[in-house]
């Protein structure tokens, strides 16, 4: 069984229970990640940057491909690569954040901002 982290200034860890976790009526942002990817680690700071500054809109959640299974990862969530960056609503995928590194905290703000600002609520 898998812990939730309840921190509120940093993104939960829902690797234990995802589906669930997906299904909240709120926008949801999840990081799909692997502890050992290097494009994970460079933008680790500019993520809790952001867990830190959006304030309560979009909830922010990782998920930990090691430890759900990359092939899960890959199947149920399509998940390319490391980092991937997706948003949810109501257990329904909405879009995929595609930003070049340096993923600056300015760029993740304004995806987010036009992203859940143009969805009719589900």
């Amino acid at each position: 069984m898998f812990l939730l982290s309840m921190n509120v200034l940093m993104a939960t860890d829902i690797t234990g229970d995802i589906d669930n976790e997906l299904m909240k009526e709120q926008w949801t942002f999840v990081r799909f990640y692997a502890p050992w990817c290097a494009y994970t680690q460079i933008s680790e700071s500019k993520w809790k940057q952001l867990t830190e500054s959006y304030g309560d809109k979009v909830r922010f959640v990782d998920v930990n491909c090691k430890q759900l299974g990359t092939k899960i990862c890959k199947e149920k969530y399509d998940v390319r690569g490391y980092p991937a960056f997706k948003l949810y609503k109501n257990g329904r995928y909405f879009d995929l954040f595609k930003a070049t590194l340096p993923r600056e905290l300015d760029v993740f703000t304004e995806w987010l901002n036009r992203a859940t600002s143009n969805r009719r609520d589900y």
